[in-house]
């Protein structure tokens, strides 16, 4: 009887221990989820008055090489919950501007400047930034070798003879922390993301003259148009519950289940943006999308060919939308799930 109260009670103690080992391990592993969701809010920017770490040996070398070339130090700010710590130089005429960012990993640095046409224009040394990186509004080339000097040669030669935005000093501190948002949460406007077939030819004529490859421009408009679509997607589906003339029958049926249509669609980009909705469908692939695509003449032809290849999704035109953009939504039904019943 003392044996097995000695076993009961060494039992009782390990699961005490198990416990206790679970609870802190929850109550770490929940701590490093609010700490990532803490990474995707809205920055605030707070100057730092007495920054510590621009008295290092390596950042104070920087600054020096910086005001060499006329940027001087014009803002510190306190550490984000990106986990940067931000010094930003401007040069005299307050139209370009120079980017050190310590992180955990490294010191980063930059240029940057805004056109009058609205046009970021970005060289960094950090690995993060694609060398080809292209978004609505924005261009970032990327150097992670470059020391200051070569880096600037680059930014001047991206720069060419543009005419450049001055932010004035007391609107510093919003202008760069709404820059930084709207770069954080991708907000950006619809007008500026290529959709339609008839904005490539703007859309690639506005880039080359960057000195970008016009191959690649083509590939690139292709992704954006794909990209954007998802996002006027989701747009339309918050929508869709406050839609008084929609059945709620019809809600019901096609509310996850639509395609957004227009006819002036940027074909390769409706293409993608099919590819994503359809992507883990296994009798629909991304190579016969692709062949459909190719063979037709516009997104009309292309939507027409792919609803005729692929009848078992029983496509009905069953509402039209004017905003975020002017478009028929196509809803369908999935075949598995009619299987299942």
């Amino acid at each position: 009887m003392d044996l097995l109260l000695t076993i009961l009670g060494y039992i009782f103690l390990a699961l005490i221990i198990i416990a206790i080992i679970v609870f802190f391990a929850l109550r770490y592993f929940f701590s490093k989820i609010k700490g990532m969701e803490s990474v995707f809010e809205p920055i605030e920017l707070e100057v730092d008055s007495k920054p510590k770490w621009i008295t290092k040996p390596e950042v104070k070398a920087l600054v020096s090489e910086f005001e060499e070339l006329g940027f001087k130090p014009h803002r510190v700010y306190k550490e984000t919950n990106m986990k940067i710590k931000p010094m930003i130089l401007a040069n005299a005429a307050r139209d370009q501007f120079g980017e050190l960012y310590e992180t955990p990993k490294e010191i980063v640095i930059g240029f940057c400047t805004e056109t009058r046409d609205g046009m970021s224009l970005n060289v960094t040394t950090t690995k993060l930034a694609d060398t080809f990186a292209i978004k609505p509004n924005k261009i970032t080339e990327s150097y992670p070798e470059d020391n200051i000097v070569e880096l600037y040669d680059k930014f001047k030669v991206l720069m060419a003879d543009q005419q450049l935005n001055v932010i004035k000093d007391e609107q510093f501190d919003n202008y760069l922390q709404e820059q930084m948002n709207k770069e954080m949460q991708g907000k950006y406007e619809y007008h500026e993301i290529p959709l339609w077939q008839d904005g490539e030819e703007v859309f690639v004529e506005r880039w080359s003259a960057h000195h970008q490859n016009k191959i690649d421009l083509y590939e690139t408009y292709e992704v954006l148009s794909s990209q954007a679509m998802q996002k006027v997607e989701n747009e339309i589906e918050d929508d869709l519950d406050q839609a008084e003339d929609l059945s709620v029958a019809t809600h019901s049926k096609y509310e996850y289940k639509f395609i957004i249509f227009n006819p002036r669609l940027h074909k390769a980009g409706f293409c993608g943006y099919l590819n994503d909705e359809f992507d883990c469908w296994s009798d629909i692939t991304s190579k016969r999308l692709e062949e459909l695509s190719e063979e037709s003449v516009n997104a009309v032809d292309f939507f027409e060919r792919f609803k005729a290849e692929y009848p078992q999704l029983k496509f009905k035109k069953f509402y039209s939308v004017t905003k975020p953009i002017k478009a028929e939504l196509w809803g369908y039904e999935d075949p598995d799930e009619e299987d299942e019943s």
